[in-house]
């Protein structure tokens, strides 16, 4: 948060928007990097205490190079001007997805310690250099970039440090996971996190098609400090899941620990809304500068979406836990849908609002049709919906 607010500051509005368009792009595309096989991992490993698929490590490789190769032909097909510098953020997503996929077996492992303490030491080595060249050297976007890829380099070194000695990071052969299975399991993964990623996107992405560089900067402002709120369900997420999987056999366990965990984030997510409402005008101009005050109502009116949005997570995860992932990639392309139809219809006529208010309404929608969904699976009446051979261990 500290690095965005700095890089708004020094760069205004104009030139902030833009490296948020390209850094979007990049992070869309490590969606393919990822193809969901971290969370398959994660399920992987919390059933069979240890180990990692061989065929999982191939079909990684393979979604890397051909989702890196896409990434840059589709931007030099766009000819934009700052290609080198989207080649650089990629190449760090690239790296980030390689982390991510091993961050797996960590959270299998359940030593989550150990991944936020690296996670923790990249940020700070890439923001350190990324501050220091903007303010004292003024650096613009290729320098913040650079940065960005050599943190994940460092990032990537330190996890394999950790896990390779370790006995239970073993390569295990084509028994444990085919490869036709691996990729079949991997592919609704991939695009649960597809969808979910590019309805957090599409804002961004209508905005910089359909309104002005301005807006873009202006939303880009307001996103991130709510991306900020996001990583307390991410944090939460990375804990709860191991165990629900643990508990998906017991259904009484099961649905209470859904319950409980979902009242949870819901009014944790009213009292985060609550307070961003009252203290968005003030920390707005303070933070951004001036130039960002339009902000403010942006930002209030987004932070009213985390309540929906941090439930929406605990019912996502608790499908895939019981092996009913399709139901939760469905509710997310209805909502994706339903949220670009509003972009189209309300940014031209309303600019910034307009991209809010898509936001917000396609965080309600799907944490209605995801509460649909879950009550239906726990009632019996989608019995036999979602579950893909090779994805129950």
């Amino acid at each position: 948060m500290v690095l965005w607010l700095t890089l708004a500051r020094c760069w205004g509005a104009g030139p902030f928007g833009r490296f948020n368009f390209l850094y979007a792009y990049a992070a869309t595309w490590g969606i393919l990097f990822d193809f969901g096989l971290d969370l398959l991992l994660t399920r992987f490993v919390s059933a069979r205490g240890g180990g990692i698929p061989s065929s999982l490590i191939r079909v990684k490789a393979g979604v890397l190079a051909v989702g890196y190769l896409l990434c840059l032909a589709t931007a030099r097909w766009a000819g934009w001007a700052e290609f080198p510098v989207l080649a650089v953020l990629a190449a760090g997503v690239a790296l980030f997805s390689v982390t991510t996929f091993v961050n797996g077996f960590l959270r299998g492992m359940e030593r989550l310690d150990v991944e936020a303490g690296i996670s923790l030491a990249q940020k700070v080595t890439f923001m350190i250099p990324a501050l220091l060249g903007v303010l004292y050297a003024q650096q613009s976007l290729a320098w913040v970039a650079a940065a960005y890829m050599g943190s994940h380099v460092l990032g990537l070194m330190a996890t394999m440090a950790y896990v390779w000695p370790r006995p239970e990071f073993r390569v295990m052969g084509k028994l444990a996971f085919p490869l036709k299975d691996s990729f079949r399991a991997s592919f609704s993964f991939w695009l649960i996190s597809l969808f979910t990623i590019a309805g957090q996107r599409l804002d961004l992405f209508m905005l910089q098609a359909l309104g002005t560089e301005e807006q873009v900067g202006l939303y880009s402002a307001a996103f991130r400090i709510v991306e900020g709120f996001v990583y307390f369900q991410v944090a939460f997420m990375a804990g709860f899941f191991p165990r629900l999987v643990q508990r998906a056999g017991d259904d009484k366990e099961f649905g209470a620990i859904v319950k409980r965990s979902a009242g949870l984030l819901f009014f944790g997510g009213l009292l985060v809304a609550a307070i961003n409402q009252l203290c968005a005008p003030v920390w707005v101009p303070v933070l951004f500068g001036e130039e960002f005050r339009a902000s403010a109502a942006a930002l209030q009116a987004l932070g009213w979406s985390l309540p929906c949005l941090y439930t929406s997570a605990v019912l996502g995860h608790a499908l895939v836990a019981c092996g009913r992932q399709r139901l939760f990639m469905a509710a997310l392309l209805v909502a994706l849908l339903a949220n670009g139809g509003l972009d189209r219809m309300l940014i031209p006529l309303w600019g910034l609002r307009g991209a809010v208010a898509g936001f917000c309404c396609r965080e309600g929608l799907l944490l209605m049709l995801l509460g649909t969904f879950y009550l239906g699976v726990r009632s019996g009446r989608f019995s036999g919906t979602g579950r893909s051979r090779g994805v129950a261990f």
